[in-house]
């Protein structure tokens, strides 16, 4: 646990006791002594974000309970539960919606991502772009490798790999990790393999299973795949942040059938070509 946290953690601790005590010395009522807390609890709330303000604002719902004559452990539970999970999801996705690419004019690799921009470079992509990906609590490169016929392009970075063909305003992407839904315009499979070879081979029949439905990916132009990525990826994120709660029913339904929301294998099976009709209808 970092200093800084554990620091305004026991901050709210001790300052939670020390006001009971001047509370009881100075004969205050328990609201009052609520209100005084709460405002140590939002003054240590700002001083950082994520993980110490979603502490604070659970700390704040359990110093209410007392105070609005929920004793009763059967009503308390549910609703600190409920609240403290809606908090933690808002923060959660928070990470993604406050997530933004910025171009820039070298061509940089994040730290950690050498080896997949390699071995991408041996499967016959060239580099192409780079660009800085900044969120609430991380930092990272995002470098852009197009493939030889200029039908694929690869997004490198130090935790994920992915592989994107553009169908008119839609597209059709191949990773090796996912976790939250997409767009209804991004056709999305899921592929966990540490073989890169394996990534874009599974890229590849995804692409001669649209074929086989008519869709035939465009041919990409270098200068251009980094803003068709931004866009993608705004899409995205906008998608979040107006939909939350529809995300995580997404989510919680992918948990029920064991498979990431909208990650399923592109093949020939009645399931993914419902999904390709969903998808070129988008």
């Amino acid at each position: 646990m970092k200093r800084p946290l554990l620091f305004v953690i026991l901050a709210a601790f001790i300052g939670s006791i020390a006001i009971d005590a001047l509370g009881a010395r100075l004969g205050w009522s328990a609201l009052m002594v609520f209100l005084v807390k709460l405002v140590l609890l939002f003054g240590l709330a700002v001083i950082r974000s994520g993980v110490s303000r979603l502490f604070m604002l659970l700390y704040a719902v359990l110093q209410a309970i007392p105070v609005f004559g929920l004793t009763n452990v059967a009503l308390a539970g549910p609703i600190v539960i409920a609240t403290g999970f809606a908090l933690l999801w808002r923060t959660y996705l928070t990470r993604f919606t406050r997530s933004e690419l910025t171009p820039r004019h070298d061509q940089a690799i994040a730290d950690g991502a050498r080896g997949p921009f390699d071995e991408f470079r041996r499967l016959g992509f060239q580099p192409v772009r780079s660009a800085d990906a900044k969120g609430v609590d991380f930092k990272t490169i995002f470098t852009y490798l197009v493939s030889a016929d200029r039908r694929t392009y690869a997004v490198v970075t130090d935790q994920l790999q992915t592989l994107a063909s553009q169908v008119g305003h839609r597209v059709l992407v191949t990773m090796d990790r996912a976790a939250l839904p997409t767009a209804p315009t991004e056709l999305r499979q899921l592929v966990r393999t540490r073989d890169l070879s394996e990534l874009v081979h599974a890229h590849e029949r995804a692409l001669a299973v649209l074929a086989s439905h008519g869709h035939q990916p465009d041919h990409l132009v270098p200068d251009r795949i980094l803003d068709i990525s931004i866009t993608a990826e705004r899409n995205t994120i906008d998608l979040l942040a107006a939909r939350p709660w529809w995300v995580l029913g997404q989510v919680l339904l992918g948990m029920i059938r064991r498979e990431r929301p909208n990650s399923r294998p592109i093949t020939h099976d009645p399931i993914t070509v419902n999904r390709i009709e969903r998808w070129s209808q988008a």
